[in-house]
């Protein structure tokens, strides 16, 4: 089976999860950065890969994925807030929604990622002004923490998503 991995990333975190995907895999995959015009016809099945931009993946990444029909898909992605599984599994629920019905999607897996200093810096700055907003001072906890991710224990539940779907299509 060939399988083609699929990814944008905005700050290199799904980048990263995408270069583990394929490696998973092994020689039967290919890494691609997407791009709106590339060409994934001799794909058995795809792993799309995606960051999280408000709630969902890029406009770009929506409209592509809009196009495909008839296809195997694993999608997996990173959000820089993390809000645990819950908030994870709304996510994917939402990407998988984006995708025709004629696809068949064996699953989705999430992990939390970094974010650019800016981030940060914009919530610092609203702290100064308001000392006491609880939202502003939880978002740059929540900036701190996503900071040390993806890490290993990312890489290591990204092996297993993979070997999940790997069963599912052999069960297929």
């Amino acid at each position: 089976m060939k399988y083609v991995v699929v990814y944008t990333s905005r700050t290199g975190n799904t980048r990263l999860i995408a270069e583990t995907v394929k490696d998973e895999l092994g020689s039967d995959a290919t890494l691609v950065e997407f791009s709106m015009d590339m060409q994934v016809d001799k794909a058995a099945m795809l792993f799309i890969g995606y960051w999280c931009d408000k709630g969902t993946c890029s406009i770009e990444l929506t409209q592509w994925i809009s196009t495909l029909h008839g296809r195997k898909i694993a999608l997996f992605g990173t959000a820089g807030f993390g809000g645990g599984m819950e908030y994870f599994n709304r996510i994917a629920r939402t990407v998988e929604a984006l995708l025709p019905d004629d696809n068949e999607v064996y699953g989705s897996w999430l992990c939390q990622g970094r974010m650019p200093q800016s981030v940060r810096d914009r919530y610092v700055a609203l702290l100064e002004k308001h000392p006491g907003d609880g939202k502003s001072r939880q978002a740059l906890e929540n900036f701190d923490k996503a900071s040390t991710h993806p890490d290993q224990g990312d890489l290591d539940d990204a092996r297993l998503f993979v070997g999940d779907m790997l069963k599912l299509v052999a069960a297929d």
